[in-house]
């Protein structure tokens, strides 16, 4: 292939799309074939920004096969700046759609490949998209290096593209910690009143931050501050109907709605998520929603309902490996009477899934007051449960608990 491709036709495409006018951006790249072969300029100019506009518009399964074409296309004989960003955006696509064994891998390569080839302006981007699904399998030590090195980049590029998706990064990594005011922290840079171009952070569908950040603020109880982010963000996916944020929105409002003390609100929120989903394509949010939604079914007394959202959960968290989830999920389960037990709970069938639940929380070290908090219990019934878990093992006290239990990752 002569080299005669330019990036002109991509930043045409991928401005328009940021600017919300998707039909213009797309019509930016009509010339292009649905699929492959890629055998010339005119079949390449704008594939990879193609690949962009289908990933924000949710389209998941069209955006891997345009970024995996673009990439390897531009790797052949096109322009090796296209093609790693190809290769970065298409790390984002494998996460969001739930492929992570292929993000992880695209991730490794795509730092290799940028620091081979001195292209330093995409390292920040590449170290912020792999963070997410390493800290999604509980790699945090790995991932929170990605991200404290795609925060280094994007502050010496000064590019607030790249500052919102480390800083994203670096929130996604607290997130996966339960470490709500470092979320915060994470992502106040992208608060900034002096910030003025905005494209990327104000655009439903690049940055995935205000989830995170809404989140964030809820479990601190700064409920208005939440509202205030969230509220834009619910009009925007609404106006581009993006049916992923649209879907992530939702779980937002559900979860605010609840911490307010609006049980049917959050309800209606967390079913219109799903019901996007539905009209969507298999992918990671679904996960999220189902685990939000059964804790809030089961911390509102509806304990089957919740257990079937909270098992639909594990089971896409047990497919991922996503270690962290499946703690939160299994302890939301076992909350119902319904734990999935671990290999190393195998040896005390005596204990219930309740029992063990709360056991296991006491082996971490928490109080039975903060036991009480985390599973929405009584400080009584946290006893109770213990009390017969102690019976039932033949101890006396927390340290026999350590002896027989071992907690779980």
């Amino acid at each position: 292939m002569e080299q005669r491709s330019s990036y002109l036709r991509e930043s045409l495409a991928i401005g328009l799309a940021l600017e919300g006018r998707t039909e213009e951006a797309l019509e930016s790249v009509a010339h292009l074939a649905p699929e492959g072969p890629r055998n010339g300029p005119a079949e390449l100019d704008g594939l990879m920004a193609r690949g962009l506009i289908h990933l924000w518009n949710g389209k998941l399964q069209a955006a891997r096969r345009d970024l995996k074409e673009a990439f390897a296309a531009h790797r052949r004989g096109g322009l090796p700046y296209v093609a790693l960003v190809g290769l970065a955006f298409l790390i984002d696509a494998e996460f969001r759609s739930g492929h992570w064994d292929d993000a992880i891998t695209y991730g490794t390569q795509a730092v290799s490949l940028a620091e081979d080839t001195d292209q330093v302006s995409v390292l920040a981007m590449v170290h912020s998209f792999v963070a997410c699904p390493l800290a999604g399998r509980g790699d945090l030590e790995a991932a929170q290096a990605h991200a404290k090195m795609a925060v280094e980049h994007a502050r010496a590029l000064a590019d607030i593209n790249d500052t919102a998706l480390a800083c994203t990064a670096l929130a996604t990594v607290s997130y996966t910690r339960g470490d709500h005011e470092a979320v915060i922290e994470a992502l106040q840079p992208l608060l900034d009143p002096a910030i003025v171009h905005r494209a990327t952070l104000d655009e439903a569908g690049p940055v995935p931050w205000r989830t995170l950040l809404v989140e964030a603020l809820v479990r601190t109880g700064k409920l208005d501050e939440a509202e205030a982010i969230l509220t834009p963000y619910e009009e925007c996916a609404a106006i581009r109907e993006r049916w992923l944020d649209q879907a992530a929105a939702a779980r937002s409002r559900g979860i605010l709605m609840a911490a307010r003390g609006h049980p049917h609100a959050a309800e209606q929120a967390f079913r219109a998520g799903l019901n996007h989903c539905d009209r969507g394509e298999p992918c990671w949010e679904r996960a999220l929603l189902q685990l939000a939604f059964g804790t809030f079914l089961r911390r509102t007394g509806r304990r089957r309902p919740a257990a079937a959202q909270l098992q639909a959960a594990w089971e896409a968290f047990h497919r991922l490996r996503a270690a962290p989830y499946l703690e939160r999920c299994g302890t939301e389960l076992g909350a119902c009477g319904r734990a999935v037990r671990h290999p190393a709970e195998a040896g005390h069938p005596l204990l219930t899934a309740q029992e063990l639940t709360i056991a296991n929380l006491a082996v971490r070290g928490l109080t039975n007051r903060q036991i009480a908090r985390e599973l929405f219990l009584s400080v009584k019934t946290i006893e109770y449960h213990l009390g017969n878990a102690y019976t039932k093992l033949g101890i006396t006290s927390r340290m026999g608990l350590v002896s027989q239990l071992t907690p779980r990752a």
